[in-house]
């Protein structure tokens, strides 16, 4: 390997996104809500020895919302604690960078449906955000004590085939295959949806291009209703989608979608 090479350290891997980057990715196993002694003792074991750039890409995290809010504290923990501790230990060896995958949730809601930045209004409305939102302003602080560079990308929604049970894909394709008619929370709602393997490739080029700012938004930029993607889910199981109703939300948002920094395929496109 020339020292040209960056070695890729990764939380998550076995996540909804970190199932999608590549396979030669260093892939650390120790639970966030471990000591910092043992995420240090976990980096030295996969440290290689020769000199070579070292990133660290951050995506392990709490990040059901309903688990958040039933459990607070832990959620801090492994959000905000176990982010801190693996920024620490990336600092304490010498890591050339750090990137922390946190998440558009941490914008206030866009009554107006305009693309939201990230000079947008900060204003989380859930605990997962709060403390993504911690997480970002604890590590922008760990970085002035050292020489690990920092870089955050907020990402918007994300469909994957390796989504959790709660995740948007998977709880439609549920409906699909249980020929589940009752009505859908936000089926008109339109969303900045991108594929995994989109959200990776976006990460990858994002750790390795050096013009790039300290903070980006990963999304396509592109709105798409709920109504879409579950039209397509139930087409595909043979389920007549004219049937598809839908469930009103209080304090709705209708249509949140953001500025991307690095453009992309339509993700509808991709199915």
């Amino acid at each position: 390997m020339s020292e040209s090479e960056p070695i890729f350290f990764i939380t998550g891997g076995d996540g909804g996104i970190g199932s999608y980057l590549p396979k030669d990715f260093v892939r650390l196993s120790t639970p966030l809500e471990s000591p910092l002694q043992k995420k240090v003792d976990e980096l030295k074991s996969k440290k290689p020895k020769q000199k070579v750039k070292k990133i660290f890409i951050h995506l392990a995290a709490m990040a059901s919302v309903t688990e958040c809010e039933q459990n607070p504290d832990l959620a801090y923990q492994v959000n905000v604690g176990g982010s801190e501790q693996w920024f620490q230990a990336s600092q304490s060896l010498g890591f050339d960078q750090f990137l922390l995958a946190s998440t558009a949730h941490v914008y206030a809601p866009p009554l107006d449906g305009r693309p939201l930045t990230t000079g947008s209004p900060i204003a989380p409305q859930n605990q997962y955000a709060k403390t993504k939102r911690q997480a970002e302003v604890h590590l922008q602080n760990l970085e002035r004590l050292g020489q690990t560079q920092l870089k955050i990308a907020r990402i918007f929604s994300v469909l994957s085939e390796k989504g959790a049970p709660w995740a948007l894909l998977q709880g439609l394709r549920r409906r699909a295959q249980e020929k589940d008619f009752s009505p859908i929370p936000g089926l008109s709602n339109q969303r900045d949806f991108l594929w995994a393997p989109q959200v990776a490739e976006q990460l990858i080029l994002y750790a390795q291009t050096p013009t790039a700012p300290a903070l980006i938004n990963i999304c396509s930029g592109k709105p798409h209703s709920v109504r879409e993607i579950a039209e397509i889910v139930f087409k595909k199981a043979g389920e007549d989608a004219n049937k598809l109703t839908e469930l009103p939300i209080e304090n709705n948002v209708a249509k949140i979608i953001g500025q991307p920094y690095f453009e992309t395929s339509d993700p509808l496109s991709l199915f």
